[in-house]
Parts: structure tokens; C-alpha cells; sequence
């Protein structure tokens, strides 16, 4: 199925979507109602394609029985947008693509990617190569903002700086927990100093697997202490 704008409306409940090239064909700002209820299994292609496109509302990613597979989105330049995923979703990323919860405006967007000890929220690269996408970056101040119990895979500048698998642009407020980064390029975490700005960053047991470095800053030097450069 194919859910363009004309359709923005439709709710999706009880459904099964199988035995087709892709269960369902999308942007990220129609997917709340692709939710548990329905089964998405069985495909060619087991994942929901998402295509690229700036958000314009308040997004929730449901755990469902396949993946998301995205080539990047961000919010818009009119308003405040919050982006909840739920324990259990899982995100492929396409080559190149980044997720970038900020804008042209420093909006106090919303990012609230928990999950649980049992239930851990994952995203990574749709191939297992460290720096096949380009991760996070994070430049909202809102005190909402925490990511937690997540894999992170594959991300990171390969050919240039800053390479983190999670950016934490000047303003920003991140808690940050119980996440595993997972083969990416080379730094976890890093974080652009700004005169005159500050950030607030509360970071526990963050892990590397595969990943060299914990902190850096915006070009690429390593940093021990976030809190001094």
C-alpha cells in the first residue's frame, strides 16, 4: 500500500499486510496508526518504507512485527514537534541518511526514545558497515529529551567531522543511558562547544562494542570530559 497525503486520514486497525513487494509505503508523518494491532509479515521486503520528509506533527513509532526502514526525516520550520518511539521498534537506516531532531529553528523539539531492559529500542544501518548512515543530532533544549536502552549501529561520518553516532549541537539538553554503540565509525557522542552557549548533557553506562572512542568534539579530537574540551 501506498499512504500518500491524499490519504493523511486513513486508520489502519486488525489488518494483514502480506504476500506483497512492501506491506506498506509511506512518510513518517502518517504512521501512527501503524500500530500493533496489525501483522506486517510475510513480504518480499518485511519493513515499512518510509520515505524522506520534514514532520509536521507530533510522531509515534509503534512496535511492530517488522522494521521501519527510513532514508532520514526531521521536523519542520513551524512548530514544536515531539518524537516518541515505543520499547521494541526497530529503524533500518539507508546509506547516507541521518535523523536530525532540530531545524532551521531552535524549537524545543521533543525526543523521547526509551525502552527497557527487555525491550530495547534499536536502529542501525540497513548494511552492518560502520558508517553506513550518518546517526542522530540533537540540538532541542526541551527537558524531555532522553534516550535510553537503545542499540545503535553502523552510524558515523566516514570522510569527515564531527563523526559521532549521536551529535549534541550547542543548546542542546540530552540524558542519555544504556546505550550500546555498536560498530560505528569511530566516536559514540560528539558534542559541538559553542562560545557563549551551553548544553547540558547527563550521560550513565553508555557502551562501545566495535566503536573506538566515547566523546568528541565538533572536529574530531578526542574529549575525556564532556564538560571540558
Amino acid at each position: 500500500m501506498h499512504w500518500a497525503g491524499y490519504a493523511s486520514n486513513l486508520n489502519i486497525q486488525n489488518s494483514v499486510f502480506t504476500r506483497n513487494d512492501l506491506p506498506i509505503l509511506t512518510n513518517p508523518n502518517y504512521i501512527n496508526s501503524i500500530d500493533e494491532t496489525s501483522t506486517y509479515q510475510g513480504n518480499v521486503n518485511d519493513y515499512i518504507k518510509l520515505e524522506q520528509a520534514d514532520i509536521y506533527k507530533d510522531i509515534t513509532f509503534h512496535n511492530i512485527d517488522v522494521p521501519f526502514f527510513s532514508n532520514g526525516f526531521k521536523p519542520d520550520n513551524e512548530a514544536k514537534r515531539r518524537f516518541t518511539f515505543k520499547p521494541g521498534v526497530t529503524l533500518l537506516m539507508d546509506a547516507g541518511s541521518s535523523i536530525r531532531f532540530q531545524n532551521a529553528f531552535s524549537y524545543q523539539h521533543e525526543t523521547i526514545m526509551v525502552g527497557t531492559p527487555e525491550n530495547r529500542i534499536t536502529i542501525k544501518g540497513k548494511e552492518s558497515v560502520p558508517g553506513y548512515w550518518k546517526g542522530l543530532s540533537i540540538e532541542s533544549d526541551s527537558p524531555l529529551n532522553e534516550i535510553g536502552f537503545l542499540d545503535i549501529a553502523h552510524a558515523g561520518e566516514t570522510t569527515g567531522y564531527p563523526n559521532g553516532a549521536v551529535k549534541l549541537e550547542y543548546t542542546a539538553y540530552l540524558k542519555i543511558h544504556d546505550v550500546n554503540f555498536i560498530d560505528c565509525f569511530e566516536y559514540a557522542v560528539s558534542i559541538e562547544y559553542y562560545y557563549g552557549y551551553n548544553f547540558y548533557l547527563e550521560y550513565s553506562n553508555l557502551n562501545l562494542a566495535g566503536t573506538q572512542k566515547l566523546f568528541s568534539d565538533w572536529n574530531g579530537n578526542e574529549v575525556l570530559d564532556p564538560y571540558k574540551p
